[in-house]
Parts: structure tokens; sequence; C-alpha cells
């Protein structure tokens, strides 16, 4: 992209901007992104690491309070900017989304070096928040850095960051690296709609059905799950796909409007099939009917 490259040219300088805290969230975030696309060289901050990591580590204090939770993935799979009045699509990974991903981008290629670095992005591998535990790990593994297969094994099993973990695996392609035995359809689009910081693992999504879907647009299976609410007997029927055909396959790719939590409520059993069959019939309406529900889930 021209305006990056046009940026790019204004580094080193550009890191005498670290002197006011107001940039420096904007600096780091924008570094990385020149530092991805190679058009920045990490020896040109050098000298800030020191900086780099204290303020890395102010984001991940354990005095912080933080959910333990999801805390409302976006599984957003591009940012859009404007560069010269057009917009331009930008493929992102999952943890792009996060402000601690910039700094630890900005920091990895010192980890051989620095001792400091290697010990602080360690630690983020056994943080009491999964947040950080699923950066740390897609860095590391990116970086081909070995940690243990337990964590592996536990972002896969993960209700809240199973979908997101393999979606940011596939990205550096080394999905290879997760638990197959969460690696199916069902799985996947139940972490998707966990994936949100209104319902947790302790909601208990229960799984109603798959549907194959066919509109204008696209073929596929839907998959919908309830669950009850902790104050009455309401119920909320969540969906999200679309999937392929071929139940052995996997589609990463995150389409909005086949995702919906609380698309629907219900009391009894009976109000769960004919809200699951309204919403069916929706579905398959979408390519030629504009009164579709807009998802509310972005």
């Amino acid at each position: 992209d021209d305006s990056l490259l046009l940026t790019s040219k204004l580094y080193p300088e550009l890191w005498d901007l670290l002197l006011y805290t107001d940039y420096r969230s904007s600096l780091y975030s924008l570094s990385s992104r020149l530092l991805d696309s190679n058009l920045i060289k990490a020896k040109s901050y050098k000298r800030e690491q020191p900086l780099i990591i204290r303020e890395a580590k102010e984001v991940t204090s354990k005095k912080k309070s933080y959910s333990s939770g999801a805390a409302n993935i976006s599984l957003t799979d591009y940012y859009t900017y404007y560069s010269f009045g057009k917009p331009i699509k930008y493929p992102i990974n999952i943890i792009d989304q996060y402000n601690l991903t910039a700094y630890l981008k900005l920091l990895m290629p010192y980890y051989e070096s620095n001792q400091k670095v290697k010990k602080y992005i360690h630690s983020l591998l056994t943080h009491k928040t999964e947040k950080f535990r699923f950066i740390a790990a897609i860095m590391l593994t990116k970086y081909n850095v070995q940690i243990h297969d337990s964590l592996y094994t536990q972002l896969s099993k993960s209700p809240d960051y199973r979908f997101a973990f393999y979606k940011a695996l596939k990205f550096i392609g080394k999905e290879n690296k997760f638990d197959k035995e969460f690696l199916n359809q069902k799985s996947l689009m139940e972490s998707a709609i966990y994936a949100s910081s209104s319902i947790d693992a302790m909601d208990s999504l229960k799984f109603i059905k798959k549907v194959l879907i066919k509109n204008k647009i696209d073929e596929g299976y839907i998959y919908f799950f309830k669950h009850q609410s902790k104050y009455n007997d309401k119920w909320y029927i969540h969906y999200s796909g679309i999937q392929p055909i071929d139940t052995n396959k996997i589609e990463i790719k995150t389409r909005k409007k086949y995702i919906q939590k609380k698309a629907a409520i219900a009391y009894t059993i009976n109000d769960i099939d004919k809200e699951v069959e309204n919403l069916v019939k929706e579905l398959k309406l979408i390519g030629r009917n504009r009164a579709i529900k807009k998802n509310k889930m972005y």
C-alpha cells in the first residue's frame, strides 16, 4: 500500500513521538503493521525496548481486573482503512484486535537476544487471563518457538477461544497445532457463539440441530444452539455458520449474516422448534429479502 510505504520513510525519526504518551498507542499499532509488511526494521527501535516491555507489562498487569470470559471477541477477517480516499481491506489475524499484539510483534524480533523479552512473553503462557495466553501462544507459534502441547489442547478445548484459536493458527499456517479432537463444524460453530461477553461457559449452550440452508447466495449448514436464562424459563436461540455440506471440511471465514446470538426467544420446547423453523425460513431468504434482521453480534 502506497500510504504505508510513504509512512515508513518517516522512520526512524517517528520513534521520537514516544516522548509523548498520547501518541504511543497509535505509534505501536502503526509500527507493528509496518514491521509485518517488512517496511521497517526492528533495529530502528532497538533502544526503545525497555519502554515497550514496560508498557506491555502495564497492559497485562495482574493487578488489573479482567473478565474470565471471551471479552467479546471480534471474528472479523479484515480491517478496512482508506488510502487516498479509497477503502482498502487489510487481512488481519484475530489477535490483531488486541493492543497487546502490537507490543508482542515489536518485541518478538528480540526474543532470543533479550532475556527480559523472553521471560516476559513466556510469563504470559501461564497468565490467569485466557486472552493473554491465547495471544502469546499464537505469537510464539508464528516464530516457531516450542511451547507445551497442553496449552494447544487447552485453547482448542476452550469454548470461548476455540474458533478464534483455530482461525488464528490457520492465518499463520500452523493449524496442525490445533487439537483434532475439537476440530469439527459443531464445536467450532458453538465457539463462534461463545465468543461474546454476554454468554460464557457457565451458561451451558445446548445443541439443537444443524440445518442445510440454500439461498440465492450460499448453501451449507447452519448450527442452532440454545441456552436458558439464569433468571426465568426463557430460552435464547442462537445460530452460526455457514459450513460446507461436506462435514469433514471447515469454513473459517466469518460470515456475519450467519452468526447471531439471541436470534430468537422461546418458553417451551415446542416454541423452540417453531422459532428455529422461522429462522430457517429467514436464512433461506438471504439474497432476496432486504428485511432480514440485522446481525447484532458485531
